[in-house]
């Protein structure tokens, strides 16, 4: 039972160089066939379709790949993934879920040389083949790229908690920014322009004030006059009645034949007659409304607004 399980490990580990190799060969076909120049964008497209078919099926099975294995470059279905990390040379492959992988990367070689990375140059801070090694990158400090991939990763998590702190900060600021700052803004915003309004309710009231006073002057001396000019009116009209009935009564006088009778009512008349003259000439000046005096007016409530003004320190 034992050696036939070991013949199915022996089995698979054969299957998997097999397509490794296989893979590698239309790889380099390819190659070979593309010219020697930097790939254009459709010829990007087609290698990252072509990688996502090859890490979408199991390589062993070709039911729906589950996992990818970096070394291999393969993918695997459950049961697939794993006969594949009972077998001794690829317990330590990396292999992850085939969700997590990047099409795109999954084909990276050496442009120069079209072999994969095997070592990252150090000076040159550059992934390189062992083509490269030998000869543009002769004598530069190597590591490995799992060692390097660690070391970046522990840099990159140190940079990581850095970024989550600051992260943290400006969440807290963009949260105070919302909850306090623009609230604050708003009511003290309500608060200035209530003021304002205040404010200008005050100098209305006061300007109001001032004009009132004015012209409650204006209509006070206009009342007062008005009352004097009507009482001259009745007067006037009084006279005009008695100048009317002394008029009639001289018309119908100078009708009367008898000279003794005439002499004697004329005589009551001429004295009628005189005071009427008299109180006909008796006559007032007419009186005028003097125009305002805006500017008396104005420094006046300029005076006022000093004076308050004064109150506001």
């Amino acid at each position: 039972m034992a050696d036939k399980g070991n013949w199915q490990l022996t089995e698979i580990l054969a299957k998997l160089a097999e397509q490794k190799k296989e893979m590698d060969e239309k790889l380099m076909g390819i190659e070979n066939l593309q010219p020697k120049t930097s790939c254009t964008p459709s010829q990007s497209s087609r290698d990252i379709s072509s990688a996502q078919t090859s890490t979408s099926i199991c390589v062993f099975c070709e039911n729906k790949g589950i996992f990818f294995c970096y070394d291999c470059k393969s993918a695997f279905c459950k049961p697939c993934r794993e006969n594949h990390d009972k077998l001794p040379p690829s317990k330590k492959h990396s292999v992850i879920d085939l969700k997590s992988v990047n099409p795109s990367a999954v084909k990276l070689r050496c442009e120069l040389h079209k072999s994969e990375f095997t070592f990252y140059c150090i000076k040159c801070n550059t992934l390189v083949c062992n083509i490269c090694v030998t000869s543009d990158h002769k004598e530069h400090g190597l590591s490995g790229m799992k060692e390097k991939s660690e070391e970046i990763k522990r840099l990159a998590k140190t940079k990581l908690t850095d970024m989550k702190a600051k992260l943290q900060s400006v969440s807290k600021l963009a949260e105070k920014t919302k909850m306090v700052h623009i609230p604050n803004l708003d009511n003290e915003s309500e608060m200035a322009v209530a003021k304002i309004r205040s404010f200008e309710k005050d100098l209305q009231k006061l300007i109001s004030t001032k004009a009132d006073i004015k012209v409650n002057e204006v209509q006070d001396v206009a009342q007062w006059k008005k009352e004097e000019l009507q009482s001259v009116l009745k007067n006037k009209e009084r006279i005009h009645r008695k100048q009317t009935a002394v008029y009639e009564s001289l018309k119908t006088l100078l009708s009367e034949e008898h000279a003794v009778s005439f002499l004697m009512s004329y005589q009551t008349l001429k004295r009628d007659m005189c005071d009427l003259t008299n109180e006909a000439q008796d006559d007032i000046e007419p009186y005028h409304t003097r125009a305002p005096d805006l500017k008396g007016f104005l420094d006046e409530t300029i005076h006022s607004l000093q004076e308050y003004r004064k109150k506001l320190k």
